[in-house]
């Protein structure tokens, strides 16, 4: 998780922040986040180290719950509101926890099992995301090695409020 939380957040806050634009925030998604979908032999998220499962697998697990948690509470809450009750309750780098103990304090945060329900399914079995279909229902395209956006798409909002001060 903390590997993948750097790499699925580090470009939404330098968006939030001003540090670079929307589409920048999702360039590095349309061309990495397929690194951490399960390859043959693989065995879940929990039992794969492999650099792609580590860091991109972590980040697209973010990305999951994240579009998940928007989707279900349109807008409302998001994974920025399980972190900060995780952070509230104790939950930091410095302390050890088990997982689902701050998975469910972050579930309590926004009244759904998301984080919770996709770790159980992800953590011991390989499980493939339909990432093409996420990207065009946020708006985020491929243009090589960048991201084009269409603010017309069926849930560009939900996309906006992810790298939105």
């Amino acid at each position: 998780m903390e590997e993948g939380l750097a790499t699925y957040l580090e470009p939404l806050v330098r968006a939030r922040a001003g540090l670079s634009t929307e589409a920048e925030a999702f360039g590095d998604f349309v061309t990495m986040m397929a690194n951490g979908q399960p390859e043959d032999g693989d065995l879940g998220i929990d039992r794969t180290p492999t650099w792609g499962r580590i860091y991109w697998g972590g980040a697209l697990f973010c990305f999951v719950c994240d579009f998940e948690i928007r989707r279900r509470t349109n807008g409302e809450r998001s994974l920025d509101d399980a972190l900060r009750a995780i952070l509230a309750a104790g939950g930091n780098n410095g302390v050890q926890w088990p997982i689902e103990k701050a998975f469910a304090i972050g579930d309590a945060a926004t009244g759904l099992d998301v984080l919770t329900r996709t770790y159980r399914a992800w953590r011991v079995a390989p499980v493939r995301v339909d990432l093409d279909g996420m990207f065009r229902d946020l708006g985020i395209r491929r243009d090589g090695d960048f991201a084009t956006l269409d603010d017309r798409a069926p849930l560009a909002a939900l996309r906006k409020q992810m790298t939105r001060r």
